[in-house]
C-alpha cells in the first residue's frame, strides 16, 4: 500500500491516512492539549507525508518514518504558534472560573474530579519544553519502545532515556508544585 501511494496512487495514500490518523491526531492532541491545533497540525503531518512519500526509501517503518514527520511538525507549528498560546496561568484561571456542570450526583463529581486531574496532566505535559515532551508523550503515553522514538526523533537510544527521564522528573516537580499550592489554597 506504501509503495502504491508513494507511487501516486491516491486510494491508497487514503487507506494509510484512515490507518493512521487517529494515532496521529492522538500525538498531536497530547502535544498541543488544543482539539483545533491538534486537528491543523494532523492536517499538516498528513500533507507533509504526503508531498515526501516519494522518497520514502523504507529504512525504516511507515509509522516510525510519519511519527517522526508528525513529531517535527508539532515541534515547528507549536514555535510558529507560541505566541498565541495561553499560558498556564491563564489556563488556571480560566479552569477556575468556569462553573462545573450542575449535577449533583457523586459519579458525576468523581468523573468530573477524574477529567479535572486529566486536564491537569495534560496541560502540564502540553507546558513541558519541546526537547523532553515529544518522548515523555511517545514513551508514556504512546507506548513506543525506546528503540522506536530514536529511530522517530533520529536521535541515539541514551539521549532518549535521558530526555523522558528528564521530562519525568519536570513534569513531577510541576505536578508536585500544583497540587500543594492548590492544596495550601
Amino acid at each position: 500500500m506504501v509503495q502504491r501511494a508513494a507511487k501516486g496512487h491516491r486510494p491508497a495514500f487514503d487507506q494509510l491516512v484512515e490507518r493512521y490518523q487517529n494515532q496521529v491526531y492522538r500525538l498531536a492532541w497530547r502535544f498541543f492539549a488544543d482539539p483545533d491545533d491538534a486537528m491543523d497540525a494532523t492536517q499538516e503531518i498528513f500533507l507533509k507525508a504526503y508531498r515526501s512519500l516519494p522518497s520514502f526509501e523504507g529504512r525504516s517503518s511507515f509509522k516510525t518514518w510519519l511519527y517522526r514527520i508528525a513529531a517535527n511538525t508539532c515541534m515547528t507549528l507549536s514555535e510558529s504558534r507560541s505566541r498565541r498560546q495561553k499560558t498556564f496561568i491563564q489556563s488556571v484561571i480560566d479552569w477556575f472560573t468556569t462553573p462545573p456542570a450542575p449535577d449533583p450526583s457523586h459519579l458525576v463529581v468523581e468523573q468530573e474530579a477524574r477529567a479535572e486531574l486529566q486536564e491537569i496532566v495534560q496541560k502540564k505535559i502540553a507546558a513541558l519544553p519541546e526537547v523532553y515532551r515529544v518522548p515523555v508523550i511517545l514513551r508514556d503515553i504512546e507506548g513506543m519502545s525506546l528503540d522506536q522514538i530514536g529511530q522517530i526523533l533520529n536521535i541515539p537510544e541514551g539521549t532518549v532515556k535521558s530526555r523522558i527521564n528528564r521530562g519525568r522528573r519536570l513534569l513531577q516537580d510541576s505536578l508536585e508544585s500544583f497540587y500543594l499550592g492548590r492544596k495550601e489554597a
